[in-house]
């Protein structure tokens, strides 16, 4: 799917994870010296509503970390209770906030540090190669982790550079059906093998990807593919359940603010816990027709944290904004133009007509269960209203706002 970033001309494609199949800090911007850098997150207690009948979701998770030059390793102890909704979603209306793009410099390759990070129960890993610091990425990460209600997955969130775009049409062919475009390699092949190297090294230590060589294998052909082929790759590759991947390859065109947006928003993919690769048939054409609901929680969510890093209040009014200039220069199909941003703000529509719960985007528990596809689906007439007035957006003294026919349709 491509989102075309605000600021730029560049579309970058954003996958849901099962498009593509399938911590601590690696800071390669000193040639010199490795830096490895964690946080310990205080423990969550989230509950969520999601439904008119009961729909509770508590989490409490306690992570303790443990880091040496060499080797992180983590242990997380999650419990989570989930009552699944059974009718249709109820509603609570939160202040979100909103970001403002930076103008630092486009991210540039660097020396490739040797150092590597082995995955422990709950943990996230970061192999970074851009100019952009592997601690402000890292900060990044900690605030896209801290509101979760719950996560299972051990997430691998890998950062690399490309060059100048060469081609603006999707090569689906070079890229094994991926809706990547092609542009110039700027990682030397040394670079790029040293980065699938600890790549591997990760799945090795990985509880479920370790057990499979050839799931590994997939995992690291897929990646050599988009880089060494210069693939504008932005997905989140979910080889097991309890193991997701983050893989951004990041255009010269971005700010920090747009490579930001994309890390933020494929990291939410990661922590989505049932997408459809995890409820069955993938290819139901229920999922067809929900797949914005993933694609507009992930840009929801990265609206509101980006913004809570920028110490901004005005999350929803961005997230309009973009939406409304994606329309106006599209069309009132939310597939038309920024898919993702488009889907964002009609589940703010829903929120707003109470009838989605706010709370269940941010801390992800809408997707703690399978019942998102069913609930958020055509039958709903909520659904129904959502996709067909999400476009009716007013700027309303300095802000954007949905009109009062959209909220009271």
């Amino acid at each position: 799917m491509l989102v075309p970033l605000k600021g730029t001309s560049t579309m970058v494609a954003l996958l849901l994870c099962g498009a593509c199949s399938g911590g601590a800090a690696i800071d390669s911007t000193d040639a010199a010296a490795t830096t490895v850098t964690a946080t310990t997150l205080a423990p969550v207690t989230t509950t969520s509503v999601l439904s008119a009948t009961t729909a509770a979701s508590t989490s409490t998770t306690t992570t303790t970390t443990v880091l040496s030059a060499t080797t992180v390793a983590s242990t997380t102890t999650t419990t989570t209770t989930t009552v699944a909704p059974a009718t249709t979603v109820a509603s609570t209306t939160a202040t979100t906030t909103a970001a403002v793009p930076p103008t630092t410099a486009a991210p540039t390759t660097t020396a490739t540090p040797t150092t590597t990070v082995a995955p422990g129960p709950g943990s996230i890993g970061l192999l970074n190669r851009t100019g952009t610091s592997s601690g402000e990425i890292q900060t990044w990460i900690n605030a896209a982790e801290a509101g979760l209600a719950g996560r299972e997955a051990n997430v691998l969130v890998v950062v690399w550079p490309i060059g100048d775009n060469i081609s603006d049409e999707p090569d689906f062919e070079r890229f094994d059906g991926a809706p990547f475009t092609v542009n110039q390699v700027v990682m030397s092949q040394v670079e790029i093998d040293d980065l699938l190297d600890q790549i591997d090294v990760w799945l090795q230590a990985d509880p479920c990807a370790g057990r499979d060589r050839y799931l590994r294998q997939d995992v690291t052909l897929r990646t050599r593919l988009w880089m060494e082929g210069g693939a504008d790759a932005a997905t989140a590759p979910d080889p097991c359940f309890e193991t997701r991947l983050v893989t951004v390859a990041a255009s010269p065109e971005w700010s920090e603010a747009n490579l930001r947006h994309v890390v933020v928003h494929e990291l939410y993919h990661a922590f989505q816990q049932r997408l459809p690769n995890w409820c069955g048939n993938p290819d139901l054409p229920r999922f067809d027709e929900t797949r914005w609901v993933g694609e507009g929680a992930a840009d929801y969510f990265t609206y509101s944290v980006t913004a809570e890093l920028d110490r901004r209040s005005d999350a929803v009014s961005e997230l309009l904004g973009e939406a409304r200039a994606s329309y106006m220069d599209g069309s009132p199909d939310l597939r038309d133009g920024a898919f993702a941003t488009n889907s964002g703000a009609a589940l703010r529509l829903m929120v707003e007509r109470g009838a989605l719960d706010e709370s269940a985007i941010l801390d992800a528990s809408l997707f703690h269960d399978c019942d998102w596809s069913v609930l958020l689906g055509d039958a709903n007439p909520e659904v129904g209203h959502a996709k067909g007035a999400w476009y009716e957006i007013e700027e309303q003294g300095g802000s954007y706002g949905f009109g009062a026919g959209a909220l009271a349709g």
